[in-house]
Protein backbone atom coordinates (compact mmCIF):
# COMPACT_ATOMS: atom_id res chain seq x y z
CA UNK A 1 0.00 0.00 0.00
CA UNK A 2 1.45 3.35 -1.18
CA UNK A 3 1.30 7.08 -0.04
CA UNK A 4 -1.78 8.75 -1.75
CA UNK A 5 -1.20 13.03 -2.55
CA UNK A 6 -4.20 14.95 -1.74
CA UNK A 7 -3.36 18.44 -2.77
CA UNK A 8 -5.46 21.48 -1.65
CA UNK A 9 -2.66 24.00 -4.08
CA UNK A 10 -5.52 24.56 -6.82
CA UNK A 11 -7.82 25.48 -3.79
CA UNK A 12 -5.10 27.77 -2.72
CA UNK A 13 -4.25 29.18 -6.55
CA UNK A 14 -7.66 30.39 -6.64
CA UNK A 15 -7.59 32.38 -3.34
CA UNK A 16 -4.20 33.99 -4.18
CA UNK A 17 -5.76 34.80 -8.41
CA UNK A 18 -9.04 36.05 -6.21
CA UNK A 19 -7.48 38.46 -3.95
CA UNK A 20 -4.84 39.82 -6.15
CA UNK A 21 -6.12 43.44 -5.42
CA UNK A 22 -7.84 43.06 -2.04
CA UNK A 23 -7.08 45.16 1.12
CA UNK A 24 -6.11 42.74 4.36
CA UNK A 25 -9.88 42.29 5.53
CA UNK A 26 -11.41 41.28 1.86
CA UNK A 27 -8.39 39.07 1.63
CA UNK A 28 -8.92 36.79 4.68
CA UNK A 29 -12.65 36.59 3.85
CA UNK A 30 -11.62 35.14 0.38
CA UNK A 31 -8.62 32.59 2.19
CA UNK A 32 -12.00 31.38 3.99
CA UNK A 33 -14.26 31.05 0.97
CA UNK A 34 -11.80 29.59 -1.48
CA UNK A 35 -9.02 27.97 0.38
CA UNK A 36 -10.48 26.99 3.76
CA UNK A 37 -7.36 25.46 5.08
CA UNK A 38 -5.96 26.07 8.37
CA UNK A 39 -2.30 25.29 8.41
CA UNK A 40 -1.94 24.02 12.18
CA UNK A 41 -1.96 20.64 13.60
CA UNK A 42 -5.54 21.53 15.72
CA UNK A 43 -7.43 24.12 13.51
CA UNK A 44 -7.83 26.66 16.22
CA UNK A 45 -6.35 29.85 15.28
CA UNK A 46 -9.03 31.86 15.29
CA UNK A 47 -9.90 34.67 12.66
CA UNK A 48 -7.52 37.62 14.47
CA UNK A 49 -4.41 35.15 14.58
CA UNK A 50 -5.03 33.79 11.36
CA UNK A 51 -5.60 36.80 9.67
CA UNK A 52 -2.38 38.41 10.93
CA UNK A 53 -0.30 35.37 10.25
CA UNK A 54 -1.82 35.81 6.29
CA UNK A 55 -1.10 39.69 6.26
CA UNK A 56 2.49 38.56 7.16
CA UNK A 57 2.76 35.90 4.80
CA UNK A 58 0.92 37.36 1.75
CA UNK A 59 3.50 39.78 0.33
CA UNK A 60 6.31 36.29 0.08
CA UNK A 61 3.60 34.18 -1.99
CA UNK A 62 4.71 35.74 -5.21
CA UNK A 63 8.16 34.90 -5.01
CA UNK A 64 7.27 30.76 -4.25
CA UNK A 65 4.57 30.09 -7.09
CA UNK A 66 7.18 28.02 -8.97
CA UNK A 67 7.16 26.26 -5.59
CA UNK A 68 3.80 25.80 -5.09
CA UNK A 69 3.49 24.22 -8.63
CA UNK A 70 5.96 21.54 -8.28
CA UNK A 71 6.10 20.68 -4.26
CA UNK A 72 8.07 18.47 -3.01
CA UNK A 73 8.48 16.02 -1.02
CA UNK A 74 6.56 13.43 -3.66
CA UNK A 75 5.14 9.92 -4.22
CA UNK A 76 8.19 8.58 -4.92
CA UNK A 77 10.62 9.76 -2.26
CA UNK A 78 7.35 9.36 0.48
CA UNK A 79 7.11 6.31 -0.61
CA UNK A 80 10.81 4.95 -0.44
CA UNK A 81 10.87 6.20 3.26
CA UNK A 82 7.71 5.05 4.41
CA UNK A 83 8.87 1.19 3.58
CA UNK A 84 11.60 1.60 5.26
CA UNK A 85 9.90 3.44 8.44
CA UNK A 86 7.10 0.12 8.31
CA UNK A 87 10.32 -2.18 8.22
CA UNK A 88 11.95 -0.73 11.33
CA UNK A 89 8.90 -0.16 13.04
CA UNK A 90 7.27 -3.88 12.31
CA UNK A 91 4.16 -1.87 10.99
CA UNK A 92 1.69 -3.19 8.98
CA UNK A 93 2.18 -1.84 5.30
CA UNK A 94 -0.62 0.62 4.88
CA UNK A 95 -2.22 3.77 2.83
CA UNK A 96 -0.61 6.79 4.08
CA UNK A 97 -2.71 9.91 2.74
CA UNK A 98 0.07 12.98 2.66
CA UNK A 99 -1.66 16.56 1.56
CA UNK A 100 0.38 19.28 0.59
CA UNK A 101 -0.37 22.66 1.67
CA UNK A 102 0.76 26.09 1.14
CA UNK A 103 1.19 27.64 4.57
CA UNK A 104 2.29 30.84 6.20
CA UNK A 105 5.87 30.08 5.95
CA UNK A 106 6.02 27.98 9.20
CA UNK A 107 7.65 24.41 8.21
CA UNK A 108 4.42 23.57 10.32
CA UNK A 109 4.31 19.80 9.02
CA UNK A 110 1.93 18.03 11.32
CA UNK A 111 -0.65 14.97 11.38
CA UNK A 112 -4.73 15.58 11.20
CA UNK A 113 -7.58 13.37 10.43
CA UNK A 114 -7.93 13.36 6.98
CA UNK A 115 -12.27 12.67 7.03
CA UNK A 116 -14.75 11.96 10.10
CA UNK A 117 -13.00 8.50 9.89
CA UNK A 118 -10.30 9.86 11.53
CA UNK A 119 -7.58 8.20 9.11
CA UNK A 120 -4.36 10.41 10.02
CA UNK A 121 -2.94 12.30 7.15
CA UNK A 122 0.72 13.33 6.68
CA UNK A 123 0.30 17.37 5.93
CA UNK A 124 3.28 18.93 4.31
CA UNK A 125 3.65 22.59 3.66
CA UNK A 126 5.18 23.40 0.44
CA UNK A 127 5.93 27.36 0.14
CA UNK A 128 9.28 26.75 2.08
CA UNK A 129 11.58 23.89 1.25
CA UNK A 130 11.67 20.99 3.41
CA UNK A 131 14.85 19.16 4.63
CA UNK A 132 14.33 15.71 4.33
CA UNK A 133 14.90 15.36 8.19
CA UNK A 134 11.54 17.58 8.73
CA UNK A 135 9.08 15.72 6.37
CA UNK A 136 10.91 12.11 7.64
CA UNK A 137 10.18 12.88 11.23
CA UNK A 138 6.25 13.50 11.16
CA UNK A 139 6.21 10.74 8.64
CA UNK A 140 7.43 8.05 11.32
CA UNK A 141 5.46 9.08 13.64
CA UNK A 142 2.13 9.12 11.24
CA UNK A 143 3.59 4.96 10.70
CA UNK A 144 3.65 5.05 14.73
CA UNK A 145 0.07 6.56 14.89
CA UNK A 146 -1.33 3.87 12.31
CA UNK A 147 0.47 0.93 14.51
CA UNK A 148 -0.61 1.41 18.12
CA UNK A 149 -4.47 3.10 17.64
CA UNK A 150 -2.96 6.11 18.88
CA UNK A 151 -5.54 9.27 18.78
CA UNK A 152 -5.05 12.68 17.25
CA UNK A 153 -4.99 15.80 17.97
CA UNK A 154 -3.13 18.44 20.38
CA UNK A 155 -4.04 16.76 23.70
CA UNK A 156 -1.18 14.82 23.95
CA UNK A 157 0.73 13.96 27.38
CA UNK A 158 4.33 14.80 27.50
CA UNK A 159 4.68 11.14 27.57
CA UNK A 160 3.46 10.62 24.50
CA UNK A 161 5.10 13.01 23.10
CA UNK A 162 8.39 12.09 24.77
CA UNK A 163 7.85 8.41 22.83
CA UNK A 164 6.82 9.56 19.31
CA UNK A 165 9.38 12.47 19.10
CA UNK A 166 12.24 9.81 20.66
CA UNK A 167 11.49 7.31 18.18
CA UNK A 168 10.68 9.75 15.18
CA UNK A 169 14.23 11.33 15.89
CA UNK A 170 15.74 7.80 16.06
CA UNK A 171 13.94 6.09 12.99
CA UNK A 172 14.76 9.20 10.91
CA UNK A 173 18.57 8.65 11.58
CA UNK A 174 18.27 5.40 10.49
CA UNK A 175 16.49 6.02 6.91
CA UNK A 176 19.06 8.74 6.51
CA UNK A 177 21.85 6.59 7.48
CA UNK A 178 22.98 9.39 9.73
CA UNK A 179 24.92 8.28 12.78
CA UNK A 180 23.87 10.51 16.50
CA UNK A 181 20.92 13.00 16.06
CA UNK A 182 18.98 14.55 12.63
CA UNK A 183 19.45 18.19 13.70
CA UNK A 184 17.01 19.93 11.80
CA UNK A 185 14.53 23.55 12.59
CA UNK A 186 17.39 25.51 13.94
CA UNK A 187 18.76 22.43 16.21
CA UNK A 188 22.55 22.44 16.31
CA UNK A 189 25.32 20.21 17.80
CA UNK A 190 25.65 23.08 19.61
CA UNK A 191 22.45 22.80 21.25
CA UNK A 192 22.24 19.49 21.77
CA UNK A 193 25.73 20.28 23.67
CA UNK A 194 23.90 22.92 25.81
CA UNK A 195 21.25 20.37 26.52
CA UNK A 196 23.17 17.43 27.64
CA UNK A 197 24.91 19.73 30.52
CA UNK A 198 21.75 20.44 31.83
CA UNK A 199 19.87 16.87 31.26
CA UNK A 200 19.40 16.55 34.96
CA UNK A 201 17.47 19.77 35.48
CA UNK A 202 15.39 18.63 32.29
CA UNK A 203 14.87 15.38 34.00
CA UNK A 204 13.58 16.86 36.85
CA UNK A 205 11.81 19.73 34.98
CA UNK A 206 9.94 16.55 33.05
CA UNK A 207 9.33 13.76 35.49
CA UNK A 208 6.22 15.10 37.25
CA UNK A 209 4.51 16.23 34.23
CA UNK A 210 4.48 12.94 32.21
CA UNK A 211 0.70 12.81 32.48
CA UNK A 212 0.37 16.50 31.40
CA UNK A 213 -0.88 17.43 28.05
CA UNK A 214 -1.25 21.57 28.85
CA UNK A 215 1.44 23.76 29.69
CA UNK A 216 4.56 22.23 28.54
CA UNK A 217 6.24 25.88 27.66
CA UNK A 218 8.87 24.86 29.97
CA UNK A 219 9.48 21.90 27.89
CA UNK A 220 8.76 22.60 24.09
CA UNK A 221 8.71 26.28 24.31
CA UNK A 222 11.34 28.76 23.14
CA UNK A 223 13.00 29.01 26.71
CA UNK A 224 13.52 25.90 28.76
CA UNK A 225 14.63 25.21 31.84
CA UNK A 226 18.33 25.49 30.73
CA UNK A 227 17.15 28.61 28.56
CA UNK A 228 16.98 26.17 25.46
CA UNK A 229 14.21 25.77 22.73
CA UNK A 230 12.19 22.35 22.83
CA UNK A 231 14.99 20.57 25.43
CA UNK A 232 12.25 18.20 25.37
CA UNK A 233 13.35 16.89 22.04
CA UNK A 234 16.61 15.90 23.49
CA UNK A 235 15.36 14.45 26.43
CA UNK A 236 13.15 12.19 23.85
CA UNK A 237 16.53 11.15 21.92
CA UNK A 238 18.31 10.35 24.70
CA UNK A 239 15.65 8.25 26.61
CA UNK A 240 14.97 6.52 23.08
CA UNK A 241 18.69 6.09 22.87
CA UNK A 242 19.32 4.66 26.51
CA UNK A 243 15.75 2.32 26.15
CA UNK A 244 17.29 0.51 22.72
CA UNK A 245 20.73 -0.26 24.62
CA UNK A 246 18.55 -1.90 27.54
CA UNK A 247 17.36 -4.13 24.26
CA UNK A 248 14.01 -2.61 23.94
CA UNK A 249 13.12 -2.34 19.98
CA UNK A 250 11.22 0.32 17.99
CA UNK A 251 8.56 -2.27 17.55
CA UNK A 252 8.05 -2.92 20.87
CA UNK A 253 7.60 0.87 21.46
CA UNK A 254 5.27 2.04 18.83
CA UNK A 255 3.18 -0.69 20.14
CA UNK A 256 2.95 0.24 23.45
CA UNK A 257 -1.16 2.11 23.56
CA UNK A 258 -2.28 5.92 24.82
CA UNK A 259 -2.73 3.93 28.23
CA UNK A 260 0.37 2.63 28.84
CA UNK A 261 2.56 5.66 27.39
CA UNK A 262 2.91 7.72 30.72
CA UNK A 263 4.24 4.14 32.73
CA UNK A 264 6.24 3.32 30.05
CA UNK A 265 7.70 6.58 30.08
CA UNK A 266 8.32 6.82 33.77
CA UNK A 267 10.36 3.92 33.67
CA UNK A 268 12.39 4.88 31.22
CA UNK A 269 12.97 7.97 33.32
CA UNK A 270 13.78 6.36 36.61
CA UNK A 271 16.19 3.54 35.19
CA UNK A 272 17.79 6.00 33.06
CA UNK A 273 18.64 8.08 35.86
CA UNK A 274 19.80 5.22 37.64
CA UNK A 275 21.85 3.90 35.32
CA UNK A 276 23.09 7.29 34.67
CA UNK A 277 22.88 10.69 36.19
Amino acid sequence: MTVTIYSVLDRFSAFYHAAAEADPAERWRLWKEHYRFIPVEDGRTGDRNGRRRLDEAWPKYRYVQGRIRRPRPQEKELNKAKLQIEQLLAAESGSLPVIHFVGFFEKASFIAPLDKSGTPALCLPVEIPLEEAEWTRPLVTAVHIRKAGLSIGTDRTLARRLIEDGLALHVTALVMKQRGMPFSAGRSRQWADQCARGLTAIFRAARPRLNQSHDLELLYGPQGVNGEADEGLYLAWVLLDFAVQQGWTFSQIASASEDQLPQLTADFMDEYRWHAL
